[in-house]
């Protein structure tokens, strides 16, 4: 390849060179260049693991990689252009193969110019190859390949059967239970390239099964292993069969399954059944030959060949007798014969007299005629041997005049008469007499003689009053008698009292899932307690899912499911009601077993199913009408379902009822925490209470677990909680206590309700932790080391200054900070400081703490809200002490210097004011008042004072009107009103004063 570039590159080169001396190639040249594409094909053999082969075993499986590259070139007058090769993608590689199998027989290469093929080595060893065919749309021609490979010489397995005798002779012929041997050699033959077999080595330590189509094999499992002659034997037991029978043998050696067979002829000599010294062909022995109905007897004979010997090969006989086969006698049939002799049990039963023919026979396969032997045998009638007593048509029987169809006031009782072997004894007289007889119990017949079932039924009526009694039975001129079971004479009906109504579960998981179910019972007694008839209709209904209609009592108790479904009641609360025919409860104060005027009674309304609850009929709620009037009636004064005494009213039929409440839990919980306090410390537990209900308020199902869990600290109370079997209204509530593990990270109460199929309902809530002993702040809580001790060490007041300017009012906030003694020093929470002030060094300042002082904080910080005024005359300083646990600070309230307050100069303008005669003026004079500070400044919020005197002077009257504080600037002025005569003379001396700052200013005539 490089070679070539390089020589298309020279091409290129000279080409260029003679462009530019006005040569190079003519278009005719180009246009006579041509390219061919052609393919190189390398193909090899590999094992399935990867590793180059060419040798292979017999049926292994190997690969065959095929390798297609693509070779372009280009040329024009004999010179090549260009030449590139590449892996040929698509080229269709075709395969055959010698001496196995190959899959697929053809392939496209991929995009690597490689194809696959799987190859099956055959079973012939020898030189083999595979033929390949590579062509592809893009290239000329078509590339054959060869790939020669090896199958290597293989083992085939082989196997030889023979049948011999006990001497190890071989043997065609045998009779019924000759014990013969099956003989198998097992080897493994070595296979020439040609097939045929050249050496052989034994098969050692092979199972070999062996079967046959009739016999059997000792042992039983009918296998053998190969020894290391490769040889296997086992016992074959030919049948009882006349004709040839196939012996086979099969094993597996190497994988490869090998079989052999071999036909031993069975010869069934003639075989004759019978009994007796000399031998009697078709004769039975029977033993005894006479027996009574029920007695039993033995039934043999002996199986000989023609030459009278003992026939002891296996046989099955069949027996039979004319009263067996209308079962009036049993026999017990087939039996196996062995060792020359068959026996078997008979027994004569109900119906079989005088004589019963009794018949042996079998057949051995290949011969036509059955071999048969037959005896017969009497049988005398049964004779009363014992009487039992049988049944009762009601063990459980009304008052008299109270029956039903389904409970009467009558009993059936049935004995049974029969023999010593408990056969029935037919036409036997009994005689009946009651025991114990209550209330004038009657029995209807005094005696019965049995019918061909040894039957003799007695009947019985009840009277008026409840109790129990037993019927006895005699067979006449036995004296042997028998009791019946203990009947019950009661009202049978269910007492209002006595009926009560449970649940297996009474929150099951049904608000979201159907066919959750409880179990719904009910127990029903009469008014003596004792159950109600066997059989007694308890009828249900129920304000949701699914119930039965109704169950059938059982010794005064009947179940019925109740399963969730639609409807649900809103609330989850399913009323499930129970009723059925009984009477009111009334107290029997005479003990006739009747209801007499003025004896106290349960009186009570038709039946109504209380849905919401409530305890009385809503309206809307399901109601039962037993007397079909269309309405609803409550009790009615008297006495329902009786029995009463003659001359008593009594009223309706009556239904006795119970009703309860099933909670179609959901499986979804409402969860609730509740903290005693917002945060959780180390020194005292905080109580919280953790509410768990279902969505509609109730209890979750029964048998959810409510775990309580908190990251952090101790948790008291009970963690895991199940809930419990009830239908209360929830939610349930359940108290627990937290206690600080003394850090102060947040953590949280986590609450998860898991029901008992497997719903999760997590519901958390944080916490707040706080630290009571390893904070800085004083006093420590009791419980603490140092706890409950404080001293202050330091008091401090932040600003310490606070300045007023005069004529203002202003509000600073302090900060007051206590620190106790500590190392380092710790702030003291809960301490109020207290203030005082003195105002001995200043004028004019007022303090005061409107919103009073709090307590330190945690930080051991409270702020005074000061409030500071001052006049406009306002100077000087006032000091105030704040105090603490013994230790106090300055506070000092600034006010302005007095020097700020006070005259140091006083400016008038104008100083002279002339007066003209006989007129009256109105003027000002312009005060300026300066501080006595330097530099001085404007005093400002200070009236200066005036006194005028006209000592020197006539004529002339001055009268001043109000002074105004200075401004801003210090200045006022002062009004004038000045009157002056015609002639008057002199001047008005005025003095304006401040402190002991004065000015002058005159008026002139």
């Amino acid at each position: 390849m490089r070679n070539t570039l390089l020589r298309l590159a020279a091409a290129l080169c000279i080409s260029s060179v003679l462009g530019a001396c006005g040569g190079g190639t003519s278009p005719t040249a180009v246009a006579e260049a041509t390219t061919t594409k052609t393919l190189a094909v390398t193909a090899k053999t590999v094992r399935t693991t990867g590793q180059e082969a060419t040798r292979f075993e017999e049926g292994e499986a190997f690969d065959v990689v095929v390798n297609v590259v693509e070779t372009s070139r280009t040329v024009s007058q004999g010179r090549t252009l260009s030449e590139t090769s590449g892996p040929a993608a698509n080229a269709t590689v075709t395969a055959t193969v010698t001496g196995g199998q190959v899959q697929p027989g053809s392939a496209l290469t991929g995009a690597d110019g490689v194809a696959r093929f799987r190859i099956t080595a055959g079973e012939v060893a020898g030189a083999f190859q595979v033929d390949l065919a590579t062509s592809s749309p893009a290239a000329t021609g078509s590339v054959t390949t060869r790939l020669p490979y090896m199958v290597e010489r293989t083992f085939r397995p082989d196997a030889r059967l023979e049948i011999t005798d006990a001497s190890g002779n071989a043997v065609g012929a045998v009779r019924p239970g000759q014990q013969v041997r099956a003989n198998v050699e097992l080897r493994r033959a070595r296979v020439t390239a040609l097939g045929v077999p050249d050496r052989y080595e034994p098969a050692t330590n092979v199972r070999v099964g062996f079967s046959a189509e009739a016999g059997s094999f000792d042992p039983a499992f009918s296998a053998a292993t190969t020894d290391a002659n490769g040889r296997a034997s086992i016992l074959f037991v030919p049948p009882v069969r006349s004709g040839p029978i196939r012996l086979s043998a099969a094993a597996e050696v190497d994988g490869k399954s090998v079989a052999a067979s071999g036909i031993v002829e069975v010869r069934v000599p003639q075989i004759y059944l019978g009994a007796g010294r000399p031998f009697q062909p078709g004769v039975l022995v029977i033993d005894p030959p006479e027996i009574e109905a029920g007695a039993s007897a033995r039934i043999s004979a002996q199986l000989v060949d023609q030459e009278g010997r003992a026939f002891e090969a296996p046989v099955i006989v069949d027996f039979t007798s004319t009263c067996a086969g209308t079962d009036a006698a049993s026999i017990t049939s087939p039996v196996l014969a062995a060792g020359g002799v068959v026996a078997t049990s008979y027994r004569a039963g109900q119906g079989c007299a005088a004589a019963d023919l009794i018949t042996a026979d079998f057949l051995v396969p290949g011969i036509e005629q059955p071999v048969r032997a037959q005896g017969l045998i009497r049988i005398r009638p049964p004779q009363a041997e014992g009487i039992a007593y049988v049944e009762a048509s009601n063990l459980s029987i009304m008052l008299r005049g109270m029956g039903s169809d389904t409970r009467p006031d009558r009993a059936t009782l049935t004995f049974r008469v029969t023999n010593a072997a408990g056969i029935p004894v037919r036409d036997a007289m009994v005689d009946f007499a009651v025991v114990n007889p209550l209330g004038a119990l009657t029995l209807e017949n005094a005696s019965a003689a049995t019918d061909v079932e040894g039957s003799a039924i007695a009947r019985v009526r009840a009277g008026d009053v409840p109790g129990v009694f037993r019927v006895r039975a005699t067979v006449r001129g036995t004296g042997q008698s028998a009791d019946s079971a203990t009947l019950v004479v009661s009202t049978g009906r269910a007492d209002q009292d006595s009926f009560s109504l449970s649940f297996e579960t009474l929150n099951i998981e049904g608000g979201a899932f159907d066919g959750v179910t409880t179990q719904v019972s009910v127990r029903a007694g009469d008014r003596l307690q004792n159950p109600v008839a066997d059989g007694t209709a308890i009828y249900f209904t129920a304000e949701g899912g699914l119930i039965a209609p109704e169950c059938r009592t059982v010794a005064g108790t009947c179940s019925v499911i109740l399963q969730s479904s639609n409807p649900r009641p809103t609330d989850g609360r399913v009323t499930v009601l129970a009723r059925t025919e009984g009477t009111e409860s009334w107290r029997d104060a005479n003990g006739n077993g009747l209801f007499d005027s003025g004896e106290a009674f349960d009186d009570r309304g038709e039946v109504f199913r209380d849905d919401n609850e409530d305890g009385v009929r809503s309206a809307g709620e399901l109601f039962f009408d037993v007397n079909g009037n269309g309405s609803f009636d409550i009790a009615n004064g008297r006495l329902d379902g009786g029995p009463c005494a003659p001359g008593v009213q009594c009223g309706r039929d009556f239904e006795a009822r119970a009703s309860g409440t099933v909670v179609f839990s959901s499986s979804a919980a409402l969860v609730n925490i509740y903290l005693s306090r917002s945060t959780v410390d180390e020194i005292s537990p905080t109580g919280f209470v953790v509410a768990v209900s279902d969505r509609n308020g109730n209890l979750p199902p029964a048998g959810t677990q409510i775990q309580v869990a908190a990251s952090k600290g101790t948790l008291a109370g009970d963690a895991d909680f199940t809930v419990l079997n009830t239908n209360a209204r929830g939610p349930i509530v359940l108290p627990f206590s937290l206690l600080g593990d003394g850090s102060a990270t947040p953590g949280s109460i986590t609450v998860r309700v898991v029901t008992p199929r497997g719903i999760v309902t997590t519901a958390s809530e944080r916490v707040e932790f706080e630290s009571a002993c390893a904070g800085t702040v004083l006093p420590r809580p009791p419980g603490c080391a140092g706890g409950g001790v404080v001293t202050v060490a330091s008091l401090t007041a932040t600003p310490s200054v606070v300045n007023i300017a005069a004529g203002a009012t202003r509000t600073e906030n302090v900060e007051v900070r206590v620190l106790g003694q500590a190392s380092p020093p710790a702030p003291i929470r809960g301490l109020t400081p207290s203030l005082s002030c003195s105002s001995a060094d200043s004028i004019g300042i007022s303090v005061a703490v409107p919103d009073g002082i709090a307590a330190t904080n945690d930080a051991g910080v409270t702020t005074l809200g000061l409030e500071v005024s001052a006049t406009a005359t306002a100077s000087g300083a006032t000091v105030c002490t704040l105090s603490a646990g013994g230790v106090s600070t300055r506070l000092t309230i600034e006010g302005p210097p007095v020097a700020s307050t006070t005259a140091g100069a006083i400016l008038l303008t104008p100083a002279t004011i002339p007066a003209q005669p006989g007129t009256t003026i109105n003027t000002s004079v312009l005060v300026t008042l300066r501080n006595a500070l330097t530099p001085a400044g404007p005093l400002v919020g200070v009236t200066p004072a005036l006194r005028c005197t006209t000592a020197g002077s006539t004529g002339l009257a001055v009268t001043s009107g109000a002074i105004a504080p200075t401004d801003a600037a210090g200045q006022t002025e002062i009004p004038l009103m000045i009157t002056a005569s015609a002639a008057p003379l002199g001047s008005v001396q005025c003095e304006v004063t401040s402190g002991t700052a004065r000015a002058t200013f005159a008026i002139q005539s």
